[in-house]
C-alpha cells in the first residue's frame, strides 16, 4: 500500500502533465493556492494562510523518484521551447531535481515565475491509475474529506 504522501502525488498527477507545484502544493497545502487577483469560487486563496510547508521540495522530489522506478508515475523534461523528453529512473541524477531543493512555492503563479512552465511535468501511469482506484485508499480519501 502507499503511504498518504505518494498517494496524494499520484492523485495530483491524475489528469494529464502537470507541474512540479501541483504535488508541492497537495502535500503541503492540501490542493491549489490562489491568489485572490484569480477572483471568486476559488477553494484557497493564499491570504488566508498561514500556510506551512511540511515536506520540502528536495523530499516530494524523492518521492517523485521512487514512484518513477515503481512505474506509478511519468516524469518529462521541458524545454524553453515547450518540447517534452520523457525521462526513465535511469536517467535522473540527483542533480536533474536539484532545482527544487528549498522550493516553496504557494501558488501556481509564483511557480511560473521562478522556473517558467516547467523544468518538469508529472503524471501517472496506467499502473499508477490502477493503484489509487483501488478501494484501500477510500480510506485516505475519507480523512482528506474527500468522499
Amino acid at each position: 500500500m502507499l503511504s498518504k504522501r505518494h498517494y496524494l502525488i499520484l492523485n495530483s498527477c491524475a489528469n494529464g502533465w502537470e507541474l512540479f507545484y501541483f504535488p508541492f502544493a497537495e502535500v503541503n497545502y492540501g490542493g491549489q493556492v490562489f491568489p485572490r487577483s484569480a477572483g471568486p469560487g476559488c477553494l484557497q486563496y493564499e491570504d488566508e494562510g498561514p500556510w506551512a510547508i511540511h515536506c520540502s521540495g528536495r523530499d516530494i522530489a524523492e518521492d517523485i523518484v521512487a514512484l518513477l522506478q515503481e512505474g506509478l508515475l511519468r516524469v518529462a523534461r521541458v524545454s524553453e521551447s515547450g518540447t517534452h523528453d520523457e525521462l526513465s529512473a535511469d536517467q535522473l541524477g540527483r542533480s536533474e531535481f536539484a532545482v527544487y531543493d528549498g522550493y516553496s512555492c504557494l501558488t501556481w503563479e509564483e511557480h511560473v515565475r521562478l522556473l517558467g512552465y516547467g523544468p518538469h511535468e508529472f503524471t501517472i501511469t496506467e499502473t499508477g491509475l490502477s493503484e489509487i482506484e483501488k478501494p484501500d485508499y477510500h480510506r485516505y480519501d475519507a480523512e482528506l474529506g474527500e468522499i
